[in-house]
């Protein structure tokens, strides 16, 4: 495996994961992006993005996931969690640095309540 793709991180893609998140886990709010994280029985963390159709075109939706799934891979997160990222409509109007920042306040506090 070459250094890129060890270093993603594994991504919630089943339904019943997205809602199993949804129904037990704790939430931090930002002024972005809102954070949803349980508890995961497994040796890795994974993470899932929620970018709901009000937010824009497909266009704009792929791109704050591209940006999301920048910052995730570039941010360390400790193993065991399941995170759902839902975005608000201002996501596609800030820049990257206020997602970045954004993302990170609400991990942090994320991780200290699990």
């Amino acid at each position: 495996m070459n250094q890129l793709t060890e270093k993603k991180i594994a991504r919630l893609r089943n339904s019943q994961d997205f809602s199993n998140v949804m129904k037990h886990g704790k939430r931090a709010r930002g002024k972005i992006l809102n954070l949803v994280a349980c508890q995961n029985n497994l040796s890795y963390s994974r993470i899932g993005y929620s970018v709901n159709k009000s937010t824009g075109s497909a266009v704009i939706r792929n791109q704050i996931k591209r940006r999301l799934r920048a910052i995730a891979n570039n941010y360390a997160i400790r193993p065991g969690i399941d995170i759902v990222v839902i975005p608000s409509k201002k996501a596609s109007e800030v820049s990257y640095k206020e997602i970045n920042i954004d993302f990170k306040r609400s991990i942090d506090l994320l991780e200290s309540e699990l």
